[in-house]
């Protein structure tokens, strides 16, 4: 699910089946954890592990349902492809595997998403038709 999100038509059209509010809520995390330490690896989201999940579920505040149905190690996937969209975050492809074989990376905030982290400006992803 790695890439720009302009490059697959088809990564648009799955990221904009995810419902606004749960989006919202894993973009809203990633940028708690962006505050405190920038940059990160994606590995910390998505590690194949239990204890890795729940801290998403408890970080992001979403059902055990809906993690299942939306892959919750997916939505900070999405919402890192989202606000490199928006030129919130850069992403740098790092040497090390996650644990289905993907590279990981590393995500960083931009100044617009300092700005962001600090309170001073709103975020929205114009292109899903929604504002958050």
């Amino acid at each position: 699910m790695h890439g720009d999100f302009y490059d697959h038509p088809w990564l648009k059209e799955m990221i904009m089946s995810i419902p606004a509010s749960i989006l919202k809520q894993a973009g809203d995390y990633l940028l708690s954890v962006l505050k405190k330490k920038s940059p990160i690896r994606y590995s910390r989201f998505y590690d194949g592990t239990d204890e890795t999940r729940q801290t998403l579920l408890a970080g992001m505040g979403i059902s055990e349902r809906d993690a299942d149905w939306y892959s919750v190690e997916a939505l900070i996937d999405d919402a890192v492809i989202l606000f490199q969209h928006i030129g919130a975050v850069q992403k740098r492809e790092l040497d090390d595997e996650l644990a289905d074989g993907f590279p990981d990376y590393e995500i960083s905030l931009t100044e617009k998403g300092q700005a962001i982290v600090a309170g001073g400006t709103r975020y929205e992803f114009p292109d899903l038709e929604m504002h958050l």
